[in-house]
Order: structure tokens, then sequence, then C-alpha cells
């Protein structure tokens, strides 16, 4: 890969006239470099960009900035070029998983249980989407370059409406100031980004009760360890269903440990273990204390079976084991705690209180690598870092997060209808859903739930499994299989 140093301010900023109020054109901080990279035998070269965008309030005051990576290519005409906007979740989180999931010019090296210091190899990815659309890699506000104007402004954007507001109109600007109004456009949301992803659908569009009509659709979607209902993914007391939808992966991860399923394939062991949750499990914890001692020590004996956890455990739980439960006991044995995030990954249980992110094994494996790998492009194949890139920050956001959503009832928060009627107006527009076998955050079920449980279409739905966690792509064959999803997309849509 040629790596000429041709990084540059880009001339082509445009004024803010004609743009809608809450953003503005790209602050004078662009910068522009061209690369290229071999795709499929081919040499494509591109352009990555990163623009800053300023955010404003109605009244004019700057409340932070959006920063983007664009990647561009010249492979076709700039109207007949698919674009992709691409982001993470959190809230609070940059996209800097997905930037180095593969789909972009760089992927990480590194397969689970290899090891999670420095130096992490960065590689061309050459199962990179760039030779069949443009990328746009959003960073919220509070990360990556997106910093606030002042202390104390969060409370504008922190919230699913707002948040979803803001991105939508960067996507607006974008097309704007890239007069790529006819380019074919796809949105990638992980994990709240599947949130996102989903509400930006109705602000691009707009309405009456939103305050404007841009009228601007989507060719697809495509939920990245999806979370559109919370409800699913949150295993409390009397939440049932979410105790259920959760069991498959806890099987798949038992399957996985060797505690449970040996000598049976993994789709198998998965597939009674779904039958399972749903024909014997909840009807057992739907009848809650009334269930009669016969049919919960049955339940409980066959849960163990298919997770490898003691039935005793089961039962003393009342039959509803939660992932960090599960994350906690599994291997607990052996003195290990196994990733929530994704269950593949172990590590030594630690003394006192655990975080589900500051010491869950997945997240302390792969968070630095991905973060590592983040500030080693920008600073010193790119050029572009003044600053450290922060790649998530979940200061103010978490705590402060505004959870109602314009129409939906505020004590049960799920936006899959939001997509379900975006796909229904837009009888072309396709989802596509990606979940990882061993993902005990978002777990599979909870996925083919929201998609069967929404209202979207059928025949324009199409969910794919991974053998991979909350970010499936983590491996070179997942990072190929991921890539190769979101590619028969785009070019079966275009």
């Amino acid at each position: 890969m040629s790596q000429e140093d041709s990084c540059e301010r880009p001339d082509h900023a445009s004024s803010a006239a004609g743009l809608p109020a809450q953003m503005v054109s790209p602050t004078p901080d662009a910068r522009s470099c061209s690369r290229q990279i071999e795709i499929n035998g081919r040499n494509v070269e591109y352009q990555v960009e990163t623009w800053p965008f300023s955010v404003r309030s109605r009244d004019g005051k700057t409340v932070s900035t959006v920063t983007s990576f664009t990647y561009r290519t010249t492979e076709r005409a700039a109207d007949e070029r698919p674009v992709v906007f691409i982001f993470n979740g959190g809230p609070g989180s940059s996209s800097g998983f997905l930037h180095f999931s593969g789909i972009a010019s760089k992927r990480v090296d590194f397969e689970v249980g290899d090891p999670v210091q420095p130096p992490f190899r960065i590689i061309d990815s050459e199962f990179s989407l760039l030779d069949v659309a443009d990328l746009v890699f959003i960073d919220p506000a509070a990360t990556g370059y997106s910093p606030f104007a002042q202390p104390g402004s969060g409370a504008q954007v922190y919230g699913v409406d707002a948040d979803a507001r803001v991105t939508a109109a960067f996507i607006r600007h974008w097309l704007y100031h890239f007069k790529r109004w006819n380019s074919p456009r796809f949105v990638v949301g992980e994990s709240y980004g599947s949130i996102r992803a989903a509400v930006v659908c109705r602000e691009l569009m707009g309405g009456i009760p939103i305050g404007e009509f841009p009228a601007v659709t989507l060719n697809g979607v495509i939920l990245v360890g999806q979370a559109m209902n919370l409800t699913q993914t949150t295993q409390v007391p009397a939440n049932d269903v979410a105790f259920t939808l959760l069991l498959p992966s806890m099987a798949a991860t038992a399957w996985y440990h060797k505690t449970a399923g040996i000598g049976t394939a993994l789709e198998d062991h998965i597939r009674r273990a779904r039958d399972f949750a749903l024909h014997r499990l909840l009807p057992v914890l739907i009848r809650g204390n009334t269930a009669v001692d016969r049919d919960r020590n049955a339940v409980a004996i066959e849960c163990g079976e298919l997770t490898g956890l003691k039935s005793k455990y089961v039962l003393d739980r009342d039959l509803r084991i939660t992932a960090r439960e599960f994350a906690q006991e599994l291997l607990s044995d052996r003195g290990l705690l196994v990733g929530v995030y994704d269950g593949r990954m172990i590590a030594g249980k630690p003394s006192g209180a655990l975080d589900i992110v500051g010491t869950d094994p997945s997240m302390t494996q792969l968070g630095p690598l991905f973060a590592n790998a983040i500030n080693v492009y920008l600073t010193n194949d790119l050029g572009f870092a003044d600053q450290a890139y922060r790649f998530i920050d979940f200061s103010d956001s978490l705590e402060g997060w505004d959870w109602n959503v314009r129409g939906h009832n505020r004590y049960y928060m799920d936006v899959s209808s939001i997509l379900g009627n975006a796909m229904r107006l837009n009888s072309r527009m396709r989802v596509l859903c990606v979940t990882g076998r061993f993902d005990l955050m978002t777990p599979m079920m909870a996925a083919e739930w929201e998609l069967s449980h929404g209202g979207m279409p059928v025949d324009r739905t199409r969910l794919v499994y991974q053998d991979g966690g909350h970010m499936p792509y983590v491996g070179r064959e997942a990072a190929q299989a991921f890539a190769t999803a979101i590619r028969n997309l785009i070019t079966d849509t275009t």
C-alpha cells in the first residue's frame, strides 16, 4: 500500500447558507489525505477526510462538534456511489470499534486468545468496502474529536430523540456538502447505535411532530449487536422474557468452553437451547411461585445441562440467571470470569466490585486493542491527531441520557416499530441484522425477537449469525463474514 505524504487541508469548504439551523458546515480544521489500497486484486485510490461539523442550538449558540471520517473513492460517478454512514453505541462511544472492523481501509490483526498488550498489529483490510461504497464514520458529541463547546452542554444532545436529530442533521449536511443527494444511502449502527439508526430513519423523513420534512430516505439499515428494545436485554426480576432470550447465548458460551454440549455441533446445541427456552423455561417462569416443584426441578436440570451450571445454582436463583451471574459462575471453579460482551473471552476474576465495562474480560481485551488502533492510525499514518482520541466517554452520557422517545410509552422503550414503519413507508428499504452467538449483552435470540415483533417485512429483513460476541467482527474469519454481509446488501440493492 502506498503511503505518500499527501495530507492537506481541503479547499472545498462551503458556506452555511441554506443549511438547517441545528448545524453549520465544516470548521476550518478539516483535513484530507490521499491513499490507496488493494481490494480483490485491484488498487483503489481514496481520500480520507476528517470533518468537524459545528452543532448549534436554535438560538445560534455552538453546543458541540460532530466529527466524521469520510472515505471517498472515484471508482464510480459521485451520484452513483453508495455512501454508508457508520456509528457505534454507548451512548458515549466513538466509532473506533467499527472503524477497525475491516470494512474501512484498516483492521486489527487479532484472534481470540492473542496477547492484548502492545505492539498491536494493524493491517490493510482485504475485506474493505471501499471498492463498492464511500464510508463515513461519525463520532457523536463528547467522543473522538467531538468536544462540547462548554461544560453542561450535554443536556441539549443527550437523549434518544436529540441524539438522533443531530445525527440526521449531520447526514443531511454531509449530502449537501459533498453534493451526494442522489447516492444510495445506508446506515450502520452498533449496540446503542441500533437505537440511533432506527430513530434516525424517522428524523430523516420528518413530519409535523418533528417540525420539518426533510424527506430523506435510506436504501438500507445495518444493525450490529442490536439493542432496539432494552427491556428484552435487561434481566431484572419479573422480566421473564429477557431471561428466556438470554438462554441460547449462555448455552453457546458453555459449548465454547466445553462445559456443555460436548460432542454436539454448536448449531444443534443452540437449537436445543432455543426450544427449551421457549417451550419449557418460559412457561414455568410465567407461572412464578405457582409453578409446581416437579416442573421447576425438571427445568433446573435441563437448564444446567445446556448452560454448564449446576441445577442447584439455577434453583437457588429461581430459574432466572442474569448475564453477569452466568459470566461469574460458569468457570468459577477455575477462578475465571467470562466476558459478557464476548463469552469466548476469559480472565482471572478480580477482587471487589465488578464493572460491566472496566472488569469485563471482553472489554478489557478488545478495548485496548481498538483504542490503540485508532490512535496509532490517526497519529502515525494520517497525521491528523493534535490531541488524544476520546474512545469512549461515559462520564455524563449514561447518567444524563433522556430515554424518552417521541410517540412511545416512556415505560417501555422499543424503537423497532419505528424501523418497521420506515420499511413499510419505503417499499425497497432493507434491513440487515448481524448478531454474535457468544454475545451475552445483546443476545441473538433478542435479535430474533425484535425482527419478528417490530413490523418489519420478512422478505426485506435478514439476520446473520456470526461466531463472535457483541463486536461480531473480531478475528479474520469473522471480519470477512461481517464485511461480506454488508457488501452483499449494498450490491444487491444498488
